[in-house]
């Protein structure tokens, strides 16, 4: 009479082993791009309310609209945007919103405006960006 041993072959336990790798694998690529989903949903959140904030802003100010260090400018969300906005129509730019890998960056965001350079506010356009 023979003995039989239970318990599994090492070929079962490398396919088992092989196949939950591939599934982690698959699990970690969708996880990914739904936090780069996550991410620029935020940032086109944070442009909203950017905007919302510059029409109210230009509502208390004679339609003109903060303007940028220099004319025509492309710069990063602080400067005169955020001294003009934060105190007021802002409660903190949306760079200081996030994990600095996900929203946290300036320079994720940009602002321009057609004004003179300074602190006098004598824009009547302006363009808000955010790098997706």
């Amino acid at each position: 009479m023979t003995t039989q041993k239970k318990g599994f072959t090492l070929i079962e336990l490398l396919v088992v082993i092989a196949i939950i790798g591939i599934l982690s694998a698959i699990g970690l690529v969708s996880l990914n791009g739904a936090r780069e989903k996550a991410r620029d949903a935020q940032r086109q959140s944070d442009i909203a309310t950017m905007r919302t904030a510059l029409q109210l802003y230009t509502d208390d100010h004679t339609n003109q609209y903060p303007t940028v260090a220099a004319t025509g400018v492309i710069e990063d969300v602080g400067g005169n945007f955020e001294t003009a906005m934060v105190t007021e129509y802002l409660p903190t730019t949306p760079a200081a919103t996030g994990a600095a890998g996900a929203c946290g960056n300036a320079n994720n965001y940009w602002y321009a405006a057609n004004g003179t350079s300074g602190t006098s506010n004598d824009a009547t356009t302006f363009a808000l960006g955010a790098q997706l």
